[in-house]
């Protein structure tokens, strides 16, 4: 029921999703050498689909080698 709530943010807030990016490129530039990355989310809430948002349009795309 909650799962889409997490897309609909991700896509209607831009604001939002740049400054999630913003966070996770910072913490990507942080890391010397970068092995893998988790992202423990809870899979039947809003932050599920939140989760697997941010997997499929930021850590693929700036970290395509390394394991998420």
């Amino acid at each position: 029921m909650f799962f889409s709530k997490g897309k609909e943010i991700w896509s209607l807030d831009s604001k939002f999703r740049e400054d999630i990016e913003d966070k996770v490129r910072l913490q990507l530039e942080i890391c010397d050498l970068l092995q893998g990355f988790s992202l423990t989310v809870d899979i039947n809430s809003g932050f599920g689909s939140l989760g697997n948002s941010i997997v499929n349009n930021i850590l693929k795309d700036e970290s395509p080698k390394s394991p998420v």
